[in-house]
């Protein structure tokens, strides 16, 4: 079993904190939101992972692609991804970076703008993404019809990409 600490806080957020190799001073700090296209209804699905995407736009303190910048400023990478259960935000840097990191992360969770003219722009981009892991790929589709059939009376039917 691999040994973790936990940590609750007042507002009950769960932190978590795995030790991976204490010799490296490479991090990953994770966020993990316990909602993802299960919780959504049929005919509007895709929603969760349309939020995912907007995570990366303007907040009140941050223009769009500002978050990016600043993690590639001090040397790490970030990402996202959305499942079934979950939504997953992760930078990977450098540990002395970690209260920046926990910042950008917290900004997104406080301040967080949805504005029309970066969700129109990121509709297509989440578009063009189903296309590419979905309609025009063999085995994204078989995933997707898989899916689509084993699951019939379940929220598993819609995949997280969303249907469009």
């Amino acid at each position: 079993m691999i040994a973790y600490e936990k940590i609750q806080l007042k507002n009950k957020l769960e932190i978590y904190a795995l030790p991976v190799n204490k010799n490296s001073d490479v991090i990953s700090v994770d966020i993990f939101y316990k909602v993802g296209s299960r919780n959504e209804i049929m005919g509007k699905s895709g929603i969760a992972h349309m939020l995912e995407h907007l995570n990366f736009k303007s907040t009140k303190n941050l223009k769009a692609g500002e978050f990016d910048e600043i993690v590639k400023g001090f040397g790490g990478v970030d990402n996202a991804s959305t499942g079934f259960d979950y939504t997953h935000y992760y930078i990977k840097c450098a540990k002395k970076n970690l209260d920046k990191a926990l910042e950008l992360f917290a900004e997104l969770m406080a301040n967080l703008n949805l504005k029309d003219e970066e969700f129109q722009p990121e509709r297509a981009v989440v578009l063009e993404e189903r296309r590419w892991r979905t309609d025009n790929n063999p085995l994204g589709y078989l995933y997707f019809r898989l899916f689509n059939h084993a699951f019939m009376y379940h929220p598993y039917h819609w995949t997280p990409i969303g249907f469009f």
